[in-house]
């Protein structure tokens, strides 16, 4: 049986991939799987989203079974239960649409770094280069 609590992951057979537990408080109210190679190359195979307008990118141990969030949507417009999420893009399916409770819609596009401008760049290899000393 499963528990409101968790998240799960099936391939298109019904066998169970992975599968994870979350605080009851802000459990998933629905999820989606991406084929974004930029996301998938990061390990994302799955986006959720939240009873609190959290929406977090998945990876999976596919030798223990286990999902893991290996990033947080940070900044969001959404503050209510997120009620709907879509992957899309012309090509790259590179785009996740976010539509909450309140009926706010909003995108989170996945970035290239080889299509910043070069002062962009500069700017987050400061930044990185500062977090990591």
């Amino acid at each position: 049986m499963l528990r409101s609590d968790s998240l799960h992951m099936f391939d298109i057979n019904g066998n169970l991939l992975g599968k994870t537990c979350v605080e009851d408080s802000n459990r998933p109210t629905c999820a989606v799987a991406t084929e974004c190679p930029e996301w998938q190359e990061e390990g994302v195979v799955a986006v959720s989203g939240h009873l609190n307008g959290e929406v977090r990118f998945w990876d999976l141990k596919y030798a223990s079974r286990e999902l893991s969030v290996l990033h947080t949507l940070q900044d969001s417009i959404h503050s209510s239960a997120v009620t709907a999420l879509r992957v899309t893009g012309v090509e790259r399916h590179d785009t996740v649409l976010i539509g909450d409770q309140t009926g706010k819609v909003s995108a989170c596009k996945a970035g290239q770094m080889d299509a910043l401008p070069p002062e962009e760049l500069n700017k987050i290899i400061d930044e990185l280069s500062s977090v990591m000393v």
